[in-house]
C-alpha cells in the first residue's frame, strides 16, 4: 500500500508540474513532460507505436504553424494592400475633385468673360446702328439740300442752320432726334428770303459745310465701330476656342 501512495502521490506531482508549466507559457516542456509519461507507462510492446504518433502530432503542429504563420502573412500583406489602394483611390479622389473644381473655375470665367465680350459687343452694335442711322441722316439731308429752295420757312432754315453749325462745332456727334429736328428745317431754304445772292450762297455753303463736317466725323466714327465690332468678334471667336482646348484638356 506504502508503495501505491507513493506512485499516487508521484503522478499527481507531474500532473501538477505540467498545469504549471502550461500555465507559465512552456507548452512545449509540458508536452514533452507529459509524453514522458505516457512512455513510462506505455508496454514496451506499444511504445514504437506511440513514437509514430508522437511524431505525427508534431507534423501536425508543424503543419499548423506554418499554416498560421502563411495566414498571418497574407493578412499582413492584404491589409497593406487594402492601405496602398485606399491611398490611391484617396488620392485619385483628390485629383478628381481638383480637376472639376478646375474645370468648373473654367467654365465660370469663361461664361463671365463671354457675358461681358458680349455685352461689349451688344453696346458696339447698338452705336454702331446709331451712327449710321446718323449718317443716312446727313447724307439724305446733303443729298436734298441745293441753292434752288422754293419752300417757304424762312425762321425754320435759320434755326436748322445754326443748330447744325453748333452741332459741327461740338466735340460730340448729335443724337438722332435732334439732327431730325435740324434737317426738317432745312425745306424752308429759299432764295427769296435773302436780300442779296450773295447772303444765300453764303447760309447755303455755310450749312452745307457743317453737313459734310457732320458726315465726315459721323463716317470716322462708324469705321472706329465697325472695328470695335469686328475686334470684339474677334476676342469672343479667341475665347471660345481656347475654352474648347481647356475643356479638351480635362477630358483627355
Amino acid at each position: 500500500r506504502a508503495t501505491a501512495d507513493a506512485e499516487r502521490i508521484a503522478q499527481e506531482s507531474a500532473d501538477i508540474k505540467i498545469r504549471l508549466l502550461e500555465a507559465q507559457g512552456l507548452s512545449e516542456e509540458a508536452l514533452a513532460m507529459r509524453r514522458a509519461q505516457e512512455l513510462d507507462a506505455v508496454d514496451e510492446s506499444n511504445r514504437a507505436m506511440l513514437l509514430r504518433i508522437y511524431m505525427l502530432e508534431d507534423e501536425q503542429a508543424a503543419l499548423d504553424e506554418l499554416s498560421k504563420a502563411a495566414n498571418d502573412a497574407y493578412a499582413t500583406l492584404q491589409r497593406s494592400v487594402d492601405a496602398e489602394k485606399e491611398a490611391i483611390n484617396a488620392s485619385y479622389d483628390a485629383q478628381i475633385k481638383a480637376l472639376d473644381a478646375q474645370q468648373k473655375a473654367a467654365q465660370e470665367a469663361h461664361e463671365a468673360q463671354m457675358e461681358a465680350l458680349q455685352a461689349q459687343r451688344d453696346a458696339s452694335a447698338e452705336s454702331l446702328q446709331e451712327i449710321e442711322s446718323l449718317l443716312s441722316t446727313i447724307q439724305s439731308a446733303i443729298d436734298g439740300f441745293n441753292l434752288e429752295g422754293i419752300d417757304e420757312g424762312a425762321k425754320a432754315f435759320s434755326e436748322s442752320m445754326a443748330e447744325l453749325q453748333r452741332m459741327a462745332r461740338s466735340p460730340l456727334l448729335p443724337d438722332q432726334e435732334a439732327l431730325d429736328a435740324a434737317v426738317g428745317g432745312l425745306s424752308g431754304f429759299s432764295p427769296d428770303d435773302y436780300a442779296t445772292r450773295a447772303e444765300y450762297e453764303a447760309d447755303y455753303y455755310a450749312t452745307m459745310a457743317a453737313l459734310e463736317d457732320l458726315e465726315k466725323r459721323a463716317g470716322a466714327q462708324k469705321t472706329i465701330e465697325e472695328q470695335m465690332l469686328e475686334s470684339l468678334d474677334a476676342q469672343i471667336e479667341a475665347a471660345d476656342a481656347q475654352y474648347e482646348a481647356q475643356m479638351a484638356a480635362f477630358d483627355a
